[in-house]
């Protein structure tokens, strides 16, 4: 098995350093969410965290030749986001104590901050590949309420389902996440229970 990944990596580097779309999508689809929680962790802000993943990974394709490993094109997202994210903070800091009392201690605060907010995204990450092993019905509820913060009636509405139901099969997909992460994951399980406090209904 390990061969077989190790021969998957390879393929989609190779095509992704060959302008293969395919192989950009997969890098997409397997970095996009979990940079995306980070950017907003970090920012507070979730539309300005969905621009700079945007323009990371337009970065991240216009330097396609650059890059030898996923562990390389991880690494570089990471570190581009983590640094986009601190340049949007930046300007958007406003403080009532003077710049010389933060001077001192604010490259450790940063790093400390940035060190938080990476353990987070990687517990974020955890609970995101747990809902994507979700059932199918309550896989797709449970994301549009999680992930997209949407109502019960919202959801019933546009699944044409009743509240009833919507409320049992997202009932079903917390006693799912619950046993795998509590096994797996703790910590992601307890942070997900933070999240999801104001969500249920």
């Amino acid at each position: 098995m390990r061969h077989e990944h190790h021969n998957g990596n390879m393929f989609h580097i190779t095509g992704f350093k060959n302008g293969n779309t395919a192989s950009f999508s997969y890098y997409y689809e397997l970095f996009y969410t979990p940079l995306r929680f980070f950017a907003e962790q970090m920012t507070g802000d979730r539309a300005a965290a969905a621009d700079i993943v945007a323009d990371i990974f337009i970065k991240l394709w216009q330097k396609r030749t650059n890059f030898h490993t996923e562990t390389n094109i991880k690494a570089f997202l990471y570190i581009s986001t983590k640094n986009a994210c601190l340049d949007f903070q930046k300007h958007l800091r406003i403080t009532k104590r003077s710049q010389k009392a933060i001077a001192d201690n604010s490259v450790q605060q940063e790093e400390e901050i940035v060190t938080s907010h990476l353990i987070r995204t990687e517990l974020y990450w955890h609970i995101y590949n747990a809902i994507e092993e979700l059932p199918t019905g309550c896989r797709s509820i449970f994301k549009m309420s999680y992930l997209e913060d949407m109502k019960n009636q919202e959801i019933a509405d546009k699944l044409h389902l009743s509240i009833k139901t919507v409320k049992n099969q997202k009932a079903r997909a917390i006693l799912l996440l619950r046993k795998k992460l509590s096994e797996e994951h703790l910590a992601a399980w307890l942070l997900l229970c933070a999240c999801l406090a104001h969500t249920l209904e």
